[in-house]
C-alpha cells in the first residue's frame, strides 16, 4: 500500500464476497466503488478476511483473493496477507525417471516431469504450468512467502558429480552457473550415481508481485546427467 493508500482510511464492512446471487447487494463483486478511494478497505463477514480496493490492478479475479470491483474499469479487490481467507500454502509434486538432463554446468528446469498440485485442485491465489511446474502467483503485492524444494535424483554418465538445487523467481536464473553463481538459498550436494539417489533441499525468502512466477531448478557438474525420482516444491505464506 502506498502512502497515498494509507492515508485513506475508509474502512467497512460487507456479508460475503460474491452472494447468494448474482445481484446480490451485500456482496463485495457487487459493491460499486465509484464513490470509493483507492486503497479504502473492506472486511468480508463471509469467510473473516480484509481485502484493499487497488483501482490499478488487472490481475485475473478467482473470486476468492482477487474479486472484480464494480463497475468494469475500476480495478479488484485484493485479499491482505495474513486475513484467514488467505490460502497458506501451495505444494506441487513431480515424479519421473529420466526428467532432467543437463549434461553442463548450468542451472536448468526440470521439463521431463509434469507436477501437479497436491493435494488435487489449485489453491486460491495460485496457478500452475504443469511442464516444468511453474508457479504463478495471482495475490496481492509484495507478498512475503517462503518456497522450500526437495528432491531425490539419481547421476548417470559420471560415477559421481555434484548436483545443485535451487528457487529461481520470474525464470532470471535459468542458465546461471551454479558453481560460480550461487542464488540465495542455493545447495549443494555430491551424489554417487544410479544406484544410491541423494535428496538434496534447499529453501528461500521471496516478495511476490501479482503475476509472479517461481520454479526449482537443477544443477550439476560437468558431463553429468540427471534423473529425477521425486520433486516437491512447496510456497508457505506465513
Amino acid at each position: 500500500m502506498n502512502e497515498d493508500k494509507a492515508a485513506v482510511g475508509l474502512r467497512f464492512s460487507i456479508r460475503s464476497v460474491i452472494g447468494a446471487n448474482a445481484g446480490d447487494p451485500q456482496s463485495l463483486r457487487n459493491m460499486n466503488v465509484t464513490i470509493y478511494p483507492d486503497g479504502a478497505l473492506c472486511f468480508v463477514n463471509e469467510n473473516r478476511a480484509l481485502y484493499e480496493l487497488n483501482k490499478e490492478s488487472t490481475a485475473t479475479p478467482d473470486n476468492v483473493t482477487i474479486v472484480a470491483a464494480q463497475p468494469a474499469g475500476q480495478g479488484n479487490w485484493l485479499i491482505l496477507n495474513g486475513s484467514p481467507g488467505v490460502a497458506s500454502l501451495a505444494e506441487i509434486v513431480g515424479t519421473a525417471a529420466n526428467s532432467v538432463t543437463t549434461g553442463g554446468t548450468t542451472f536448468v528446469p526440470i521439463t521431463g516431469s509434469a507436477f501437479a498440485f497436491q493435494p488435487a485442485g489449485a489453491p486460491a491465489g495460485w496457478t500452475l504450468t504443469a511442464a516444468g511446474g511453474i508457479l504463478t502467483y495471482h495475490g496481492t503485492q509484495n507478498a512475503r512467502v517462503l518456497a522450500r524444494f526437495i528432491a531425490s535424483v539419481e547421476v548417470t554418465a559420471e560415477s559421481g558429480g555434484q548436483v545443485w538445487a535451487a528457487i529461481t523467481q520470474n525464470g532470471a536464473d535459468i542458465g546461471a552457473a551454479p558453481a560460480t553463481s550461487f542464488l540465495p538459498g542455493t545447495q549443494e550436494s555430491g551424489v554417487g550415481g544410479t544406484a544410491a539417489p541423494d535428496v538434496i533441499a534447499t529453501e528461500r525468502t521471496l516478495v511476490l508481485a501479482p503475476g509472479d512466477t517461481i520454479q526449482a531448478v537443477l544443477g550439476t557438474t560437468a558431463g553429468a546427467n540427471l534423473n529425477l525420482v521425486r520433486a516437491t516444491l512447496s510456497v508457505l505464506i506465513p
